[in-house]
């Protein structure tokens, strides 16, 4: 089984590629021009291992949320390869889901780490849309994760593990960095893939080898669409679109 896997979400373009049992990786490029360095990288990529894109079983695409601009591209290129090779099959990424499922909190051999193990937490229900249904993960651990949006709001993922495997708890939801701070506070741990989001938030750096596992953890569910599903998730408008709105109501 081939497959290839692209994550132009964030500032680090990532392209990954299972060739059988082997995963490789293009260089991981920190320079916002996914437009100009996405098709290079996978034409790259394939060549080097032999492969075209009929080769290809599954295409894997981040969806979101995160770079508007990133995701689009993203989006946009698989699309098109879906087009060429249309016994390919498509798996939507959920940033924060593929972060969850490569947290700490989530372990692939043993139940619970120690690190975290018996971390009962209670989601702030002042915070609204966090709070879980019944108040409490009994017997799980509850955790967040979160990626960047603005200088001043983030997205959030709410989950419980129970070693190995993770739940969503709620709806992912735009929080300002204050009220991640209050969840932190609250002693929920906090996973994020970059060092900018919040203090006492642990970073989890998502390689390619990450990339792929996530991809087949969602293949093996069944959760595979066609081109006409794939689309973008968006949690919040762009700037672009804040400021029409925000002169139309004015």
């Amino acid at each position: 089984m081939n497959i290839l896997s692209i994550d132009s979400s964030n500032n680090n373009l990532t392209v990954a590629l299972k060739k059988g049992q082997q995963v490789f990786s293009s260089p991981k490029l920190d320079n916002q021009k996914h437009l100009v360095t996405l098709l290079p990288q996978i034409d790259k990529i394939l060549c080097v291992h032999n492969l075209k894109l009929n080769d290809i079983d599954y295409l894997s695409v981040v969806t979101g949320p995160g770079s508007f601009t990133g995701v689009r591209i993203g989006v946009a290129t698989a699309k098109a390869f879906l087009k060429v090779n249309s016994n390919m099959k498509a798996v939507e990424i959920n940033a924060l889901d593929m972060l969850a499922y490569s947290s700490p909190a989530v372990t692939k051999s043993t139940p619970v780490k120690p690190a975290i193990k018996n971390m009962h937490n209670k989601f702030p229900s002042k915070i609204e849309g966090c709070c879980v249904s019944s108040g409490v993960c009994d017997e799980l651990t509850c955790f967040i994760c979160v990626i960047p949006s603005t200088a001043e709001k983030i997205y959030a993922g709410f989950y419980s593990a129970n070693g190995y495997e993770f739940k969503k708890l709620n709806e992912d939801k735009l929080l300002s960095k204050a009220e991640l701070q209050t969840l932190i506070k609250s002693g929920t741990p906090a996973f994020c893939g970059s060092n900018n989001v919040a203090d006492n938030c642990k970073i989890v750096d998502i390689k390619a080898q990450g990339l792929i596992n996530f991809t087949e953890y969602l293949i093996n569910k069944g959760q595979v669409c066609g081109g006409r599903e794939l689309k973008p998730y968006y949690l919040a408008l762009c700037q672009a679109e804040e400021n029409l709105k925000l002169k139309n109501k004015n």
